[in-house]
């Protein structure tokens, strides 16, 4: 335990009240002992910490007696505020003579009184041989008998009580950082007046601000460890005592504290960042970081983590991650495929998944692609991390905006009080699943491009940029290459996210996988009827694998017993008949040769994206459709007005438009 020494001169009521008045705060935390100079012995020491003295000049007095003058505090003194308030009654303007036990003593007491703010009387320092026959009042501070029997009226002030600045240095010195002693310090202050005005607010706000600090401190779930520069400990929280099973910190180093194989290694680095140290079979990921002032360092803190409990939190964070829907629940192997299409593609998903690279998915609506984007997060080396799922066409722009980058507290009318984190910064170290981006609009795109350049993201109504490392699969049912030749797509955002380009296989290329998924999806609770099964596959499903599901929901639904019949199917199916639309309606009084053609130049410009005129009329020769230029103008023309195709600008030839490919996918 820290202890203080007051010093005084001799035997006195003084040395006793100065002892029992630092107990009203520091009691059962220091040991205080008195020492009067009169008894000291020539080679006595004091030994405490701290020595307190009543003037500068006894210091001189007191030399030979101490170590070092740098532990000698020279007591500052008020008085109670009850005083205070009797002394501020007094009428103004009087004579009132002020008595201590000296001349010195006197004169302090008047400068005290001053400095209090009494300067509405006349404070009159008492001599011995002063006549004061004009004067009826009287103020002492504990020293009646001092004062001449012939005044009328004596206010007795008590003993000066040490000023709250005296105790700010002691607490500070001894670092004394007990919650008790700051209770006891706010309630002192309540019964004297402080020679520094605002002391009293000061106090409070600091007793508010340390319940604050303690409370997020013991609140840590890491350990955490305070110390000097030396490793003496200032501070160390209920979980650094419980991971290293600590029944008492008082006065210890680190080194008592922690594995002695640890110490050399915590005390060289300055520095710590996410250190691995072993110990008892438990190892522990340690961060170190130094506490500066003015340039010099004068501590350390340590955070202490378990990887244990590291663990138990990133369990902790998959689970909630998971119940917002922002984990990947399909693999790979949930992915039902027998066809060499689909089993290729998956092939390739695999090995991309290992890398961070950019992936574009392409396929028709239904065929399955957030399935294949969520398999290849958890192919990858983020499959710990969120895997966050984004429909471009499935909100307004400003909507997708804001749930894209979040936004600050005021940024718009009706923005969240507090603001809003956005979809990128909760998906950081993760993936972002954009489906529909084909949809998304231009401004966006311009945001996204940045995103996917920079690396960074800015809330809407911030200046604050935030750096995010996130892994995107994008998905689209529509031509992104036509749509940038038609300045509905940015060209640079295209060949930004067209790094790994997957195509998926619509299901009615994908035969010999259709009765294999209504199996698996059917399980053992229903059987298939062959004709049902014969049926299923000549069925060329514009919905791909949704509408086939569909399709045998519907079926469950009406069967009356185990078995899938013809009868059971819906009736559009039953119904359809198994025509083919053709171009006719662009050449309705032409000859079946001139379809063919043009369907084979509508075809062949899908297949080799922007095209010329000439490079046309070799393919077509190649392929033994032989056409003439003039022929080939009237059916571009045609196809152009029919808005199945569209010319670049320039030499960018002719390119096929969204409505020339789902013209062509009926054809199939």
């Amino acid at each position: 335990m820290k202890s203080i020494g007051i010093v005084t001169d001799g035997v006195s009521e003084l040395g006793k009240f100065l002892k029992e008045n630092l107990e009203m705060v520091l009691k059962n935390h220091v040991q205080i002992n008195n020492y009067y100079i009169k008894s000291l012995k020539d080679d006595f020491v004091i030994e405490d910490d701290l020595i307190l003295i009543m003037i500068d000049k006894k210091l001189k007095d007191i030399s030979k007696h101490i170590k070092s003058k740098d532990n000698v505090i020279v007591i500052e003194r008020t008085i109670m505020l009850s005083a205070y308030h009797e002394l501020l009654n007094i009428p103004a303007g009087i004579d009132v003579l002020v008595v201590n036990d000296d001349d010195e003593t006197t004169k302090e007491t008047v400068e005290l009184l001053i400095e209090l703010g009494i300067t509405h009387i006349n404070l009159i320092p008492y001599e011995k041989e002063g006549k004061y026959k004009n004067i009826q009042l009287a103020i002492t501070p504990g020293e009646k008998r001092y004062v001449p029997s012939y005044l009328d009226e004596v206010i007795d002030i008590g003993n000066r009580y040490i000023d709250i600045s005296t105790f700010f240095v002691i607490i500070s010195k001894l670092s004394l950082n007990h919650d008790e002693i700051i209770i006891e310090l706010k309630k002192y202050l309540e019964l004297i007046v402080s020679l520094y005005s605002g002391m009293k607010e000061k106090v409070r706000e600091i007793f508010v601000k340390k319940q604050e600090l303690s409370t997020l401190f013991e609140l840590a779930n890491d350990g955490i460890l305070i110390t000097n520069k030396n490793g003496k400990v200032r501070h160390a929280n209920r979980k650094f005592c419980e991971l290293f099973n600590i029944q008492e910190i008082n006065d210890k180093n680190m080194k008592q504290l922690l594995p002695q194989k640890w110490i050399s290694k915590l005390q060289t680095d300055d520095i710590l960042d996410n250190t691995l140290f072993e110990n008892d079979k438990k190892v522990f990921n340690i961060n170190k970081k130094p506490l500066t002032y003015l340039n010099s360092t004068y501590g350390y803190y340590y955070i202490f983590q378990e990887l244990t409990y590291i663990k138990q939190l990133e369990q902790s964070l998959s689970s909630k991650l998971r119940n917002l829907g922002h984990v990947a629940k399909y693999t790979f192997d949930d992915i039902i495929a027998n066809s060499d299409s689909m089993e290729k593609t998956i092939e390739v998903c695999k090995k991309i998944a290992k890398t961070d690279l950019t992936v574009l998915l392409i396929g028709e609506s239904g065929t399955g692609k957030e399935m294949l984007a969520q398999s290849i997060h958890n192919e990858s080396n983020r499959k710990n991390q969120p895997f966050i799922a984004i429909n471009s066409a499935a909100m307004p722009e400003n909507l997708l905006e804001s749930e894209l980058f979040g936004y600050e507290e005021g940024a718009f009318t009706g923005a969240l009080k507090g603001g809003k984190k956005g979809l990128l910064a909760q998906a950081n170290h993760g993936t972002v699943f954009l489906d529909e981006i084909g949809d998304m609009s231009i401004h966006l795109q311009t945001k996204l491009l940045r995103v996917l350049q920079e690396k960074q993201i800015m809330a809407l109504g911030s200046s604050s940029i935030m750096d995010i490392d996130i892994r995107f699969i994008v998905a689209t049912n529509k031509n992104l290459e036509v749509l940038s030749l038609e300045d509905k797509f940015r060209t640079d955002l295209y060949y930004r996210i067209n790094t790994c380009q997957i195509n998926l296989p619509p299901l009615r290329d994908r035969k010999s996988d259709i009765v294999l998924i209504a199996e698996n999806f059917l399980g053992n609770e229903y059987k298939i009827d062959n004709s049902v099964k014969d049926t299923l596959l000549n069925h060329d499903y514009r919905g791909n694998i949704r509408e086939l599901i569909n399709i045998l929901n519907y079926a469950k639904a009406i069967s009356s017993n185990d078995i899938i019949k013809y009868e059971d199917l819906p009736e559009y199916i039953i119904n359809k008949q198994n025509q083919s639309v053709k171009l006719e309606c662009i050449y309705s009084t032409q000859s079946n040769s001139k379809v063919d053609k043009a369907r084979f130049i509508l075809e062949t410009i899908n297949n080799h994206g922007s095209i010329g005129r000439n490079m046309l009329i070799r393919l077509a020769e190649k392929e033994n459709v032989p056409v003439k230029e003039a022929e080939l103008k009237k059916i571009l023309t045609n196809l152009k007005n029919q808005g199945f195709v569209n010319s670049g600008k320039g030499r960018a030839g002719t390119y096929i438009t969204q409505k020339g490919l789902e013209e062509l996918s009926k054809q199939l």
